[in-house]
């Protein structure tokens, strides 16, 4: 005889899952820069995080992209995304206009206020120089990789902010 447990979890349906980047106007393409040289990062995907950058109340998307190590053209071309959330299923493209530049292979990101000023900040994780960008409000970051002494050049693929 099935416990009441074991009877609910064998009726729960099966999660379905819907692909909705179309519609919520997200356009990104991973670039992983696959070159017959097969460098290890080229063998992972570019990272990626939902945060409140502007305060909104919802979250936001940032996406990393890698770029390539033989393909300057392609390298140049593999920007890193930020989408603002429109709070109706959609986003806004605000890359451009964010400050957020690429440099190196992109791996990964994560954010936190690590200034305390009440504001999501992001530190984007590379091949090298990693990246720590402060939020300046209205949707603008200031890269202060040097004045922090964050910008390490080993490759690093995560990271993690803590108190």
């Amino acid at each position: 005889m099935l416990s009441s447990s074991a009877h609910s979890a064998a009726q729960t349906p099966a999660p379905s899952f819907v692909n909705i980047v179309s519609s919520a106007d997200i356009e990104f393409r991973q670039e992983n820069g696959a070159s017959p040289a097969k460098y290890m990062p080229e063998t992972m995907g570019g990272g990626g995080l939902f945060f409140d950058y502007d305060n909104d109340g919802w979250l936001d998307i940032f996406l990393v992209n890698g770029g390539s190590f033989v393909n300057q053209t392609v390298a140049r071309n593999a920007n890193h995304r930020l989408y603002r959330n429109n709070g109706n299923g959609t986003f806004t493209d605000r890359s451009a206009a964010s400050g957020i530049r690429a440099s190196g292979y992109g791996m990964g990101a994560c954010s936190a206020d690590y200034d305390r000023d009440g504001r999501a900040d992001l530190y984007i994780t590379s091949t090298g120089p990693n990246r720590l960008y402060r939020n300046a409000g209205s949707g603008a970051f200031v890269d202060v990789t040097e004045k922090s002494g964050t910008g390490s050049d080993v490759w690093s693929s995560s990271c993690a902010f803590a108190a």
